[in-house]
């Protein structure tokens, strides 16, 4: 799996955790150090990280159009592209979805995830029940996932 960081602060902790006890090799790209993205996805999955921007903030974070650019192969191709936090919001973006800075009441804590229907069959998705904990702590959202490619929670 490639793991992107998107922050020096950040890495892939617990869910890397999880993804090694559950077999799978990670390569981890410090972005955010100016470790180059590859060219092209040939990972079987993708993990964009948290960080301190928006998908759409190049001048703060300029390994994001390359990052984009990957997020778009992941979708066109079905490769399983799991994102925290600012990596949910620019997965969103990237498939069509609107995310904003700042937007509404800031989250944090537990907050319950409710899966879509189409979420049951899903590979990532598919095992969880039907309501899952989160845990949260950011004040952007995404706003907008009509007409985006996105599937799984919501």
């Amino acid at each position: 799996m490639l793991v992107v960081r998107n922050t020096p602060a950040g890495g892939p902790g617990r869910v890397g955790s999880w993804l090694r006890e559950a077999g799978l090799r990670l390569e981890v790209v410090r972005a955010c150090a100016g470790e180059p993205l590859p060219g092209l996805l040939e990972h079987r999955a993708l993990v964009v990280l948290g960080g301190g921007c928006l998908p759409y903030e190049d001048e703060r974070a300029p390994w994001l159009p390359a990052l984009r650019r990957l997020t778009g192969q992941a979708l066109q191709e079905a490769t399983p592209t799991p994102g925290v936090c600012p990596g949910g919001q620019l997965l969103a973006h990237v498939a069509g979805g609107t995310a904003k800075g700042r937007h509404g009441e800031p989250e944090y804590g537990s907050t319950p995830v409710r899966l879509r229907a189409d979420a049951r069959g899903d590979a990532l998705f598919g095992g969880l029940p039907a309501v899952t904990p989160a845990i949260e702590r950011h004040v952007d959202a995404i706003t907008d996932l009509t007409g985006s490619r996105v599937a799984g929670g919501q």
